[in-house]
């Protein structure tokens, strides 16, 4: 039984994998010196994109009215800590609770609390220089990182495959609509919701045409 064969079926078939009338056998093998350009580009990107947080979005977003703004520094509470790992916006009654159970006064509490959410906030000049970036905050990072996880596994079988063509084409369909919701943003940020509108509906347009038509039609 041929390796990958599943009863009659053959997980490697030809008709599946391959454009009509090609084989295998007509499949050229990767070099895997070819990884070496891949390490390259990333050190490039990584490069260009500290240049462009310090010296491009940064200071775009300062001059446009944005601020880094400081954070109180809220005061070390074991008990408090371990119970806003459970519970970052206690009710009343649990805050009742805590009084009584600690001796603290419940606004003393509730101001503890409402300090402690206020400095795991993002500030906005942060999220601003994250759309700039393309790039996902904290809040998401389980569900963004998973995707990127499956996004280089399928880039990487492209190209185990010798389908790299195919696949940059199926990657800019992807990815054409992506930079208008991020400019989007990033105008909503700075206060300039006609442009931010008009970006936002562009976005909706170009994903419904490469996602919607021209990836499975055209």
């Amino acid at each position: 039984m041929p390796l990958g064969s599943i009863g009659k079926y053959n997980f490697w078939s030809e008709k599946f994998w391959l454009p009509p009338n090609q084989t295998w056998e007509g499949v050229e093998s990767p070099l895997f010196s070819d990884f070496q350009y891949g390490i390259f580009v990333s050190i490039v990107l990584s490069i260009m994109r500290i240049l462009l947080c310090n010296y491009v979005f940064a200071p775009l977003g300062l001059r446009n009215g944005l601020r880094y703004r400081q954070v109180k520094r809220v005061p070390h509470n074991p008990q408090f800590e371990e119970y806003y790992l459970k519970n970052k916006r206690p009710s009343l009654s649990d805050i009742r609770i805590l009084s009584k159970k600690f001796d603290i006064s419940e606004v003393q509490i509730s101001d503890w609390f409402r300090r402690k959410r206020n400095s795991a906030k993002f500030h906005v000049i942060v999220k601003f220089v994250e759309s700039g970036l393309l790039h996902f905050s904290i809040q998401d990072f389980a569900v963004m990182f998973s995707h990127h996880v499956f996004t280089v596994t399928l880039i990487v079988f492209s190209f185990l495959t010798n389908n790299f063509r195919i696949g940059s084409v199926i990657m800019l369909l992807h990815d054409a609509a992506d930079f208008w919701l991020e400019a989007a943003k990033m105008l909503k940020y700075v206060g300039r919701f006609r442009l931010c509108m008009f970006c936002f509906a562009t976005f909706i347009l170009v994903w419904i045409l490469t996602r919607l038509y021209y990836f499975p039609v055209w």
